[in-house]
């Protein structure tokens, strides 16, 4: 539902019809959905962040930055769920702030991208501050400090490739068409194509094929929107 909102808002119903198809007909989607664990959850939070800062280009100045404080706490939530979702906050900070200057001529991008930034910024913050020591030594070992394995990087990327072809495909095709026209905010399918590349470059970083298939859907969930917009453009080539 919040894809479909998001992608309605920045290309229409047609693409947003599309780009949910995509996503809701992923296997991975299917195996987050089986299951009561906090990876669902962390994709929640990271898809409300987005649509909220989606959503607030839209509003008065006053509503504006209220939904960016909010989508900011929803981010700061996302990535206190699950750490690993780090990983995906530059690219809400990026879709949100180029939805802003899409939108509005002069300095609103920069003011969204401060708001939210900042919002997350104090809660993640106050969180690491009331957990201590311990709280952050949690996050070095399963997150950042974690070692490297020894599965080739072919192996990796090949799997992250069957996890979400179809999706990485339709949205890199639809960076290109988007790149080639004049639109204002013409790169925004280029920054969602790039974030269903960015979990298969760090497992393949650290070679390792551990949870790639439930990692994978994060980034999808954005490209999902590039490839929403590229099925319809295509769809509009024959009336």
């Amino acid at each position: 539902s919040l894809l479909w909102a998001t992608t309605g808002r920045l290309y229409g119903r047609r693409a947003a019809l599309l780009a949910a198809g995509l996503f809701a007909t992923l296997a991975g989607t299917q195996f987050l959905g089986a299951f009561a664990t906090f990876d669902a959850m962390a994709l929640f939070l990271l898809a409300l962040a987005t649509w909220l800062g989606v959503r607030s280009a839209d509003c008065r100045p006053g509503t504006r930055i209220l939904l960016l404080v909010i989508a900011g706490a929803a981010l700061a939530a996302a990535d206190a769920t699950k750490y690993a979702t780090t990983l995906l906050t530059p690219v809400v900070l990026a879709v949100v702030a180029l939805t802003a200057w899409r939108r509005h001529r002069g300095g609103a991008w920069l003011t969204a991208l401060l708001t939210i930034l900042c919002s997350c910024l104090v809660l993640l913050g106050a969180g690491l501050r009331a957990g201590g020591q311990a709280y952050w030594l949690g996050i070095t070992s399963s997150t950042l400090a974690r070692p490297r394995s020894d599965v080739p990087v072919a192996t990796v990327l090949r799997d992250a490739y069957v996890w979400t072809s179809l999706i990485l495909v339709l949205a890199v095709f639809g960076a290109i068409l988007a790149g080639r026209s004049r639109a204002r905010g013409k790169f925004l399918p280029a920054v969602l194509a790039a974030a269903g590349l960015l979990v298969p470059a760090v497992q393949a970083r650290l070679q390792t094929t551990v949870s790639l298939h439930k990692h994978v859907v994060f980034g999808a969930w954005f490209a999902a929107i590039a490839a929403g917009y590229a099925m319809a453009r295509l769809s509009r080539i024959d009336p």
